[in-house]
């Protein structure tokens, strides 16, 4: 984010950036302007009385900007709401369009208000123009000197008023006196200590529910989502770990878990008898795994651009011009509590980076706690994990000063020394989606006495790749099976009697095997549902991988020749490493 004149930039309560609004009501009040004269006193309570009802005004609405006016007039880019609320305690907040701000106000006679104590945080914003605009209003409220009402629609100025701010009314008056926070009793700021909520739009129900029917009662978790790319189709499977959820209210609001944050969001029926979602309100919490974010970013932009949906017995799709959201009903579980945290054997804090950290056996456990602002996209990764003397067992993140937007936390690792020999730890402190140099780093260098311990052999592995077809003459069942030795492929047809089974072996390319090694990693392959799409749904044909490590064995199918990321690229080499024994055993 750019640098903004008159604000000093430090994540909490930033020292006050007061800045004078004068309450221009009426034409008296237009002519008159700021001026320090003053009107005679019948004036002065005709002033007092306008004013008056112009905070009344401003009160009874939470504002939405509608448009940048003047000398760089625009309109407010899809998809990034820019919000403002003032309450009758002299708060007021909003959301900027990505972060959210606060501050105080308070009126200092009937034509003047003072502002100050704005605080912001400084989250990096996803989507094309949203950070050179929220950068842009920010500035321009910054330059505020005037606020007055127009046709209903407020209107914040400069003194020159060459460029100007309109916000108009939400939907519906707010009813009693709730602060600057809104509905339900949230807030824009901090909540619970480390999420801030941001106002995605109204998130009011609709009322044009007819026709849906299906979409209530289970609690959908989302299994895969596809995109429409220069490339093709893709279809992008979401890991096991990775909870992605939905549950439809039957009142117009969808809810659930976005991966890290909790989010809601309106649904309706469309004018075309389709499905249609307003923007999402979203928590702002900090996720220590930077892959959270990525889907969170996928499926709420997904989220938002959904026309119609399909239920199909336990399976849900929500699919619209770019892609589509699959879903698959679940039964709602209790949420399980977080694990106590284990007192260390030893605590390394910023002041230990660089030290070299002597252990006396294995066993034994270290936190590293180190300080961190997640409210900024900052977060603290490893750059080179090492397993074999240390294991990472536990990370977590404590919030600070739940007073205090942005406040400092700590980022804690926990580690166990599992066997004798030495580890380097590097950490970097950056945003994940980032490219540029870490803005900090911290290094420490730990032995565990009893010698180094030699790196364990290397497990065997092996690769399958299946195919088949239900509605099919001839040879429709095929098995490529790939280990260090050979590569084997096996076909046969379902009248074995008619299509006896085949078998054709040759040695395992070297080169081939390696790259397969490199591709093949068993971990996030184990982390895949078992099924996604519809293998062998209207004669499309099915394909499986299976995977075989040290004991463990996996398969996941899947309709014939999709793309399925993560595993892309492993299913392009073999595929076409069956095609060619394919031909060869011909």
């Amino acid at each position: 984010m750019s640098r903004i004149p008159h604000f000093s930039y430090r994540l909490g309560r930033n020292p006050a950036a007061s800045l004078t609004v004068c309450l221009i009501v009426g034409l008296a009040t237009l002519i008159a302007g700021c001026s320090s004269d003053g009107p005679t006193s019948s004036q002065e309570e005709t002033s007092s009385e306008l004013a008056a009802r112009v905070k009344a005004t401003a009160l009874s609405y939470e504002w939405i900007l509608a448009a940048f006016g003047g000398q760089d007039s625009s309109m407010v880019l899809a998809g990034s709401p820019i919000t403002l609320r003032l309450s009758e305690d002299g708060l007021f907040g909003g959301s900027a369009g990505c972060n959210a701000y606060s501050g105080t106000w308070e009126i200092v006679d009937s034509a003047h208000v003072d502002i100050s104590g704005l605080s912001f945080t400084e989250m990096a914003c996803m989507g094309a123009g949203v950070m050179d605009q929220e950068t842009r209003y920010l500035q321009h409220l910054a330059a505020v000197s005037r606020m007055r009402l127009d046709d209903g629609d407020l209107i914040l100025a400069p003194a020159d008023e060459a460029r100007w701010l309109r916000f108009t009314p939400a939907d519906s008056a707010r009813t009693g006196d709730d602060g600057a926070g809104g509905d339900g009793g949230v807030v824009d700021g901090v909540v619970d200590g480390d999420s801030t909520i941001v106002d995605g739009g109204d998130s009011t129900a609709t009322d044009n529910l007819a026709g849906l029917t299906g979409l209530t009662g289970p609690v959908w978790r989302l299994r895969f989502l596809e995109t429409v790319e220069e490339a093709g189709n893709f279809s992008y499977a979401v890991p096991q770990d990775v909870e992605i959820t939905a549950r439809f209210d039957g009142e117009g609001n969808v809810s659930g878990r976005a991966a890290c944050n909790q989010y809601s969001a309106a649904y309706g029926a469309s004018a075309e008898g389709g499905l249609e979602t307003g923007m999402a309100r979203l928590t702002k919490m900090f996720c220590q795994v930077s892959d959270l974010m990525q889907w969170e970013s996928r499926f709420i932009d997904q989220l938002a651009l959904v026309q119609s949906y399909r239920v199909e017995g336990e399976r849900l799709m929500l699919s619209h011009d770019e892609g589509a959201l699959h879903f698959e009903a679940t039964q709602e579980v209790e949420p399980s509590q977080p694990e106590a945290w284990p007192e260390p054997d030893l605590r390394l804090t910023r002041p230990d980076g660089g030290d070299h950290i002597e252990l006396p056996l294995p066993g034994q456990l270290i936190e590293i706690a180190l300080p961190a602002q997640p409210s900024t996209g900052l977060g603290w990764y490893m750059t080179e994990p090492d397993s074999t003397t240390l294991q990472l067992v536990g990370e977590r993140y404590d919030g600070g000063d739940e007073d205090l937007v942005g406040a400092v936390g700590t980022q804690r690792f926990l580690f166990e020394a599992v066997a004798p020999g030495q580890a380097t730890l590097r950490f970097h402190y950056a945003r994940s989606w980032e490219s540029v140099a870490a803005a900090d780093t911290f290094e420490v260098r730990i032995t565990v006495n009893g010698g180094i311990v030699p790196p364990p052999p290397v497990a065997p592995l092996d690769i399958r790749l299946g195919s088949s077809f239900g509605e099919c003459l001839g040879y429709c069942w095929q098995e490529m099976i790939l280990d260090a030795e050979a590569i084997t492929l096996v076909t046969r047809g379902w009248d074995l009697s008619a299509y006896p089974e085949k078998i054709h072996q040759e040695v395992m390319d070297k080169d081939l095997w390696a790259q397969l090694q490199g591709l093949a990693d068993f971990n996030a392959f184990a982390r895949m549902d078992e099924v996604y799409g519809c293998p062998d749904c209207a004669d499309g044909g099915a394909e499986w991988v299976t995977m075989s490590l040290s004991g463990r064995q996996k398969t996941v199918r899947m309709e014939y020749g999709v793309h399925l990321k993560p595993i892309t690229e492993l299913l392009r080499i073999l595929r076409e490493a069956r095609g060619q024994l394919a031909e060869r055993a011909d």
